[in-house]
């Protein structure tokens, strides 16, 4: 069955979040017949799908398959070649994989809808202009923000204090 670029994108993050820290720190052998199983079906239904650049940018399938046969892999063998064999086939229609960008501001990526507020800096010389030290200092501290359309106001948390987390963390 051919997949769209959502069930693209959960298979990716399933193989890169959940699967690819787990056999990096334990080997190729902590993975059970049914993982394996569920990992041939998507390679499966990888093969019926004919993948696009933008399918690839909104999924990350491509990174999701150079982690499985990475120079430095823990995989099993097999999952490897069938990895190696799907990146293979779509660089032979999309070109060199390794030049595929996320699509991080268009429709569809993870910063859909925000953009960089500008003219702080000029409400800053406008305002030195009038000699206003409040408005002055108000403007100084706040050189650029960012805005997500119909969120909150940038300049106010959503909560007081450390909300559990220390410094660094």
């Amino acid at each position: 069955m051919a997949l769209n670029q959502e069930a693209l994108r959960v298979h990716a993050r399933y193989i890169r979040d959940v699967l690819g820290p787990l056999v990096a720190r334990e080997g190729g052998d902590v993975l059970s017949p049914t993982t394996i199983a569920a990992l041939d079906a998507i390679f499966a239904d990888l093969e019926e799908t004919v993948l696009t650049l933008d399918m690839l940018r909104y999924s990350r399938m491509e990174k999701a398959m150079m982690e499985i046969c990475g120079p430095a892999t823990r995989w099993p063998t097999g999952l490897i070649k069938m990895a190696e064999r799907a990146i293979e086939e779509w660089e032979g229609y999309l070109g060199p994989l390794k030049r595929v960008r996320a699509n991080l501001w268009g429709p569809g990526g993870r910063l859909e809808g925000v953009t960089k507020v500008d003219g702080w800096q000029q409400r800053v010389r406008d305002e030195e202009q009038h000699q206003d030290p409040e408005l002055i200092t108000r403007s100084k501290e706040r050189k650029s923000s960012w805005n997500v359309e119909g969120g909150r106001d940038p300049a106010r948390a959503y909560m007081l204090g450390h909300n559990g987390f220390s410094v660094g963390e």
